[in-house]
């Protein structure tokens, strides 16, 4: 009930249209996240600043950085895609997060941190019908939610001077292939994991119950973005339960 209110104090309904606007995270006002790293660059900076206001765009995570070459510049979404695949259409969640200059590697999803908070509001509200986990049913799930990738293709380019281009969606005949060999079958989340940001484990102190917790003066990185993003996270969570 609280967070209902706080949700309408930072983002009020229009009076006349009725209407609520909840700013990317990205934008100053939907909490000022910095890393997305998104692909929003001049021309698509400026109307993207004249609908949200103040954003993070290219020119302010990535600072005289160039783009490489084949890359369609400013196209929109933390997604990097080629010139050629988005002639063709080709969805951007098939394209690479940033892999270019000193932010390559580094997008983190703040989406994550918003499902984990309507995990726990819908836990909250109907205890008997919503678990207190994300998903506890061991994966791979028997629904599938994975995403099937279409057919890929290698990039020669090289990045950072030694560094490999990831893999784009192929375009041949001004078309791309959907899905790729792997097909629609559920797989498996390989790859590697970033743990930079994290709670020190020696900083982990006991409370008189037992339960251990972080010391409020050490907590890094994940926990300060996860606070100053506390009120757009919640209002993204709950929007359809107010509209």
């Amino acid at each position: 009930h609280k967070l209902l209110k706080l949700i309408r104090l930072y983002y009020p309904r229009d009076e006349e249209t009725k209407k609520v606007a909840y700013p990317p995270p990205f934008s100053v006002k939907g909490g000022n996240y910095s890393l997305e790293f998104v692909n929003v660059f001049g021309e698509s900076c400026d109307k993207e600043t004249e609908k949200h206001g103040e954003l993070i765009c290219f020119e302010n995570h990535s600072p005289d950085v160039k783009y490489p070459s084949y890359l369609e510049v400013g196209h929109g979404s933390p997604h990097y895609c080629t010139k050629e695949g988005k002639a063709a259409d080709v969805n951007n969640d098939w394209c690479p997060y940033i892999f270019f200059g000193p932010n390559r590697g580094k997008y983190r999803h703040p989406h994550i941190a918003f499902s984990a908070v309507e995990t726990y509001i819908a836990h909250e509200i109907m205890p008997g019908k919503c678990g207190v986990t994300w998903d506890d049913t061991n994966y791979p799930s028997k629904v599938d939610t994975t995403v099937a990738f279409p057919k890929m293709a290698d990039v020669e380019e090289k990045v950072n001077v030694d560094k490999n281009s990831p893999q784009q969606p192929a375009v041949d005949d001004e078309k791309w292939t959907w899905p790729g060999p792997k097909g629609t079958k559920k797989k498996p989340v390989l790859g590697n994991f970033a743990i930079n940001f994290y709670i020190d484990p020696e900083k982990v102190v006991e409370k008189p119950d037992d339960t251990q917790v972080a010391d409020d003066t050490q907590v890094s990185g994940t926990a300060m973005i996860g606070l100053a993003l506390f009120r757009v996270i919640t209002a993204i969570a709950i929007m359809e339960t107010l509209a």
